[in-house]
């Protein structure tokens, strides 16, 4: 059964949409009546003039801020809003001033004109140089009206001075700091695209632009949140250390009064736990069997709720927002996954079937009225027929059931490294088995029998090489990992087989034979689910998970961020900020070791969904509340390659 709703965690989701309502509304009075056009947004088409004037808005975003705000509001969401046009400020605008006629527009040069000036833009940015130095670009030569800038995290005195200074005509009314520098998945899944390189490719100096991203994240979530936390991070990881420290600085020291609620540290029951993907490369090689899990590792990936079909190239959306059969399904098995469409397109069917005849004028404007639900459930049971078709295909030709029942047996059932070698040789023989399947399941028989059966490891890996036929850069990245994960075992904290104590292989044995599991492959549980368990208990190790402090006394608040003129006048405090004010790091030792009720577990090298369902049935307990977040969703083939680049730079060292 896919894990009931849990009404008591606060969404993500809903905190940046009403952001994004409070910025897009903030350039019209409360009296105004908002418009309902539907049209595409675009370039300004023969009737474009009435439509901007009624509009009055173009809402313009970087490629960060287009990931942010489209996994929240629609397009006719935005355009409800009041916005006419939607532009990259990353993409050069389209100056309709310089231009004469065409046949895509039937404005002049100057009505065109006349039309942009009376707009008002809405710049919706990450606060970065080159956003800055864009915008400056654009106040040169103002196309509107007016400009409003609302930045997703805290801008610098540097930069909010260079803007100032770049505003010649005074164009710009106000600029604000909204603190929603994150990608919301879901409710409770966030991520924040700090790229493959997360995974320690790279050197010194540009892993500190991953823990930068990494800390700009986390601190708007938490923010967002209104909490105080506790930091704690694994100590396996210089990483996940160095992005800890990073957070605490930042909410401890430099935005220490922004992120004061008053609570005594040590009182907190919120902790953030910094983990490190390097730590479980187990969860993202394995192969996935629900819904959602599926879409992302067999069909391109999910990007941003969004999956194109490679062979169709048609995008869905698949979002728990706005479809209610992938929000029931999205956990549940492939199986059941297949029942219930099956179950949609009988109803769907039955629907159309009771459309026989219109003997009245009444029976007409009956079906009119339901007209636009049916032919949206209809497209709705396309998109998931569709979905479920080339995700059957996909299992058939990879031959993934006997691939995946290999897998499971080797992760979750006793040890046996004999009869395991021989599963997976048998798999590595199997030439309809893709040789990207074969090294999945031969670096996960080399994670758990590396000690034990050396020799059985480096059989599997000479025959990947010659019967195979893997690629050179595909052996190089098993090289790399069977190294690198060794070495990480060998001094890491987590029990990713659930075999290293006596208490955890009788948890092991209760699990497959007393309560059982609900199918067999998806007996795995991820290893920093359990991580996050102990968290929740109060009874996770301190000397493995210490507690973060800052690299500097913690001094009186700073008052948070001022200006002059308007800029940098933030959100941030007060019921009618924007920003939702708080969340602010606090240190800790072994005597704040105590049970917490909200967890913010963010790992870097990316997210899985099988880790996003394990937290989705933990929130749907009731007992906890917690929020997965990550540099971004990962896959077994994001993983390779983040590993492959990760192995090209060895200057950096987990």
């Amino acid at each position: 059964m896919a894990p009931a709703p849990a009404p008591h965690i606060l969404s993500l989701q809903a905190i940046l949409r009403s952001y994004l309502e409070r910025v897009l509304l903030g350039l019209q009075s409360v009296n105004d009546s908002f418009g309902t056009n539907r049209s595409a947004v675009g370039s300004p088409g023969p009737s474009s003039a009435l439509h901007l004037q009624q509009q009055r808005s173009v809402l313009i975003l970087d490629a960060d801020t287009v990931r942010i705000v489209s996994t929240v509001m629609s397009q006719r969401d935005v355009l409800r809003l009041g916005v006419a046009l939607v532009e990259r400020i990353d993409e050069a605008a389209i100056d309709d001033r310089s231009r004469g006629p065409s046949s895509s527009s039937s404005l002049s040069s100057s009505s065109s004109s006349s039309v942009y000036s009376s707009l008002t833009a809405v710049y919706f940015i990450r606060p970065t140089k080159s956003n800055v130095r864009r915008l400056r670009q654009e106040l040169k030569n103002p196309r509107f009206g007016g400009y409003r800038v609302y930045c997703t995290n805290f801008v610098s005195d540097l930069r909010l001075q260079d803007l100032a200074e770049g505003d010649g005509g005074e164009r710009v009314e106000v600029v604000r700091e909204v603190y929603g520098d994150y990608v919301a998945l879901d409710g409770w899944h966030f991520v924040v695209g700090a790229g493959a390189g997360s995974l320690g490719g790279g050197d010194y100096g540009a892993m500190g632009e991953v823990v930068d991203r990494c800390t700009e994240g986390l601190a708007a979530v938490m923010l967002s949140l209104r909490r105080n936390f506790k930091v704690r991070f694994s100590r396996h990881s210089e990483l996940a250390g160095r992005v800890a420290r990073s957070l605490c600085q930042l909410t401890g020291v430099e935005q220490r009064g922004l992120f004061d609620f008053g609570e005594r540290e040590s009182g907190s029951n919120s902790t953030v736990l910094v983990l490190d993907r390097r730590e479980d490369p187990v969860t993202p090689l394995l192969s996935q069997w629900t819904y959602q899990a599926m879409v992302h590792e067999l069909l391109g990936g999910l990007k941003d709720n969004v999956v194109r079909l490679r062979d169709s190239r048609q995008e869905y959306v698949m979002s728990a927002l706005d479809d209610e059969f992938f929000r029931k399904n999205m956990h549940l098995n492939f199986g059941d996954v297949g029942m219930a469409v099956k179950d949609l397109v009988d109803r769907v069917s039955a629907d159309h079937m009771t459309v026989k005849g219109f003997d009245t004028i009444e029976d007409i404007a009956a079906f009119v009225e339901h007209l636009p639900d049916a032919t949206e459930q209809q497209g709705l049971t396309a998109k998931h027929v569709t979905i479920m078709g080339a995700l059957s295909k996909e299992v058939e030709e990879r031959s993934l059931m006997a691939v995946s029942g290999v897998e499971q047996d080797v992760c979750c059932q006793a040890s046996s490294p004999a009869a395991h070698y021989e599963a997976v040789a048998g798999i590595v023989r199997n030439g309809r088995v893709r040789a990207m399947d074969k090294a999945r399941l031969v670096l996960l028989y080399a994670f758990r029998y590396e000690q034990e059966a050396p020799q059985e490891v480096s059989t599997l890996f000479s025959a990947m090489e010659t019967a195979a036929g893997a690629d050179a850069a595909l052996m190089d990245t098993m090289r790399y990992l069977r190294k690198s994960t060794a070495a990480i075992m060998a001094r890491g904290s987590l029990d990713l087989f659930s075999d290293k104590t006596l208490t955890s292989r009788f948890a092991n044995l209760a699990k497959q034979h007393l309560r059982g599991v609900e199918n067999v492959y998806t007996q795995h549980q991820p290893a920093f689910a359990g991580v996050i368990e102990r968290a929740a208990r109060g009874r996770l190790s301190v000397e493995d998970f210490p507690f973060a402090s800052s690299s500097a006394s913690v001094a009186a608040g700073d008052g948070g961020r001022g200006g002059v003129g308007g800029y940098g006048a933030g959100y941030g405090s007060g019921v009618d900020g924007v920003g939702a004010g708080a969340g602010g790091a606090a240190t800790g030792t072994a005597a704040h070791q105590r049970s917490s009720k909200l967890i913010i577990a963010f790992i870097i090298g990316g997210t899985t969904y099988e880790e996003a369902k394990a937290v989705a049935e933990m929130n749907a307990d009731g007992h906890v509340n917690v929020y997965l977040g990550g540099t971004d969703v990962t896959s077994s083939g994001e993983f390779f390659a983040a590993s492959r680049a990760a192995g090209a730079h060895s200057s950096f060292q987990f």
